[in-house]
């Protein structure tokens, strides 16, 4: 059906025409053909009005979707081709260059979505504002839902970004300075993976708290781990320079992050200092180190080290391990501070089992073990049975051992240890009166020559020496 005033057979000229699925058209055709200037409106309620090269939108014209987005701008055989500006109906908006249909380059005045930004979008100077209340002034690019940016940028939380980063699907990354909500504040090159809690980089961050880090790091924050090389300052007034590793969670802090340990300046609040590299557990009262750890009170150790703060935690690991092989009937027969492995986290492992007995099988008799730390009826032999407390004995060789930094018995020989120990009344290994009452009483009870006067794992395990003075244990190195 049309209207207006065409030559029969004709559609030329002015006029409007109408199609039985409801789509109609006004304005010019030729020829019979739309061509010219007129609106289409489709079946789907999305007008299109302006310019037409018969049949198709060619021209400058503008289309309003169904779905509400809008385009206005150059079309090629129905196709946005040339300048043009579209308006998502989520409320992005891009003004500029098309070809065939999609996105070649131009201006983006409001944040474009990744669905729609195909290509390398150059942007100018001015603000953007994304629908969660974010802005950005400055210049930036997007591309493929990628943003970069110099300038300013404040989220919606309050967090603020000033300089130039790169925005990848919850990762930024640049050098600047940026303020977070609650009060933090970086200012150097980073990388911070929103996703995942990460934030990297080099340069100075500073914590709500007052801590500051000042050189490489990497946080992870859902895990409460902090690495990095150079100055870390605590809000406690502990100082650490040069490589480290922090893990609030676990309150572990690690200088040094090679085998040996690295170098470094770590000063704790509590006065003590480590120069060289050290692993610190706050929880454990451990550090573990080389190179010179100086106490508050002037004491220095200097070489490898591990100091136990809280006491006798190495010698309760000990025990542990003892009980459980205790409570199997397996005797162990080597016990001594050679057969101790302490990890770089103050885990202890009892190793060389290579003597050990499986008492149920067999009655202990052989001559196994070495002599500075071997019980009195290990050394002296024969075919007498010994039982699970010449464990015992060695455990408390091995505790003087770590108190000492000396062999049992030192200064005396091999050859003399033996005769001491084979003797018809055997000497125990002297005990200094240097040692605190605690930790002289734990030995003294491992060391009773009578084996059946020495008390099991189990009982040692509620000896007060676990909470009480200082354990240090010194290899390759001088007090």
């Amino acid at each position: 059906m049309h209207e207006g005033e065409w030559p029969r057979g004709k559609a030329s000229g002015k006029g409007k025409f109408s199609w039985p699925s409801g789509s109609t058209f006004e304005g010019e055709f030729k020829s019979g053909r739309m061509e010219g200037f007129g609106m289409f409106i489709g079946s789907a309620e999305d007008p299109y009005l302006g310019y037409w090269s018969p049949y198709r939108k060619h021209g400058y014209g503008q289309e309003r979707y169904a779905n509400k987005d809008f385009y206005e701008g150059c079309w090629k055989k129905n196709l946005q081709d040339g300048r043009g500006r579209n308006v998502w109906s989520n409320g992005n908006e891009y003004d500029g260059k098309w070809k065939n249909g999609e996105i070649s380059g131009g201006e983006v005045l409001i944040s474009v979505d990744g669905h729609h930004c195909k290509n390398d979008v150059t942007a100018r100077c001015g603000m953007v504002t994304w629908a969660d209340g974010s802005r950005s002034e400055g210049r930036y690019l997007v591309d493929n839902g990628v943003i970069s940016v110099g300038g300013v940028v404040t989220w919606a939380d309050g967090s603020r970004r000033e300089g130039r980063y790169l925005v990848d699907n919850g990762v930024i990354s640049g050098g600047g300075v940026v303020t977070w909500a609650d009060g933090s504040r970086r200012e150097g090159e980073y990388f911070v993976d929103l996703n995942n809690g990460v934030i990297s980089g080099s340069g100075v961050l500073t914590w709500v708290d007052g801590s500051r880090c000042e050189g490489g790091y990497f946080v992870d924050c859902k895990n409460g781990v902090i690495s990095g090389g150079g100055v870390l300052t605590r809000a406690d007034g502990s100082l650490r320079d040069g490589e480290y590793f922090r893990d609030w969670k676990n309150a572990v802090l690690v200088g040094g992050m090679s085998v040996t340990f690295g170098g470094g300046v770590m000063t704790w609040a509590d006065g003590i200092c480590c120069e060289g590299g050290c692993y610190r557990d706050f929880k454990n009262g451990v550090i573990l180190g080389g190179g010179v750890l100086t106490w508050a009170d002037g004491h220095s150790c200097e070489g490898g080290y591990f100091v136990d703060l809280k006491n006798g935690v190495i010698s309760g690991q000990i025990l542990h391990g003892l009980n459980y092989l205790h409570d199997r009937h397996v005797v162990h027969r080597d016990i001594k501070c050679a057969n101790i492995l302490v990890d770089a986290r103050g885990s202890v492992k009892l190793a060389d089992f290579g003597a050990a007995k499986d008492t149920n099988l067999s009655d202990a008799k052989s001559f196994k073990g070495s002599v500075f730390w071997m019980a009195p009826e290990v050394a002296k032999g024969g075919n007498k049975c010994y039982k699970l407390s010449a464990d015992i004995w060695s455990l408390g060789c091995t505790v003087l051992e770590m108190l000492t930094r000396e062999n049992p018995y030192s200064p005396w020989e091999l050859q003399q240890a033996l005769w001491k120990l084979c003797k018809e009344e055997p000497e125990p290994p002297p005990v200094p009166n240097t040692l605190s009452n605690d930790a002289r009483d734990f030995i003294l009870k491992c060391l009773q020559v009578n084996a059946n006067n020495r008390p099991t794992a189990a009982e040692l395990l509620h000896h007060s020496f676990h909470g009480c003075s200082p354990l240090l244990l010194v290899w390759g190195g001088t007090r």
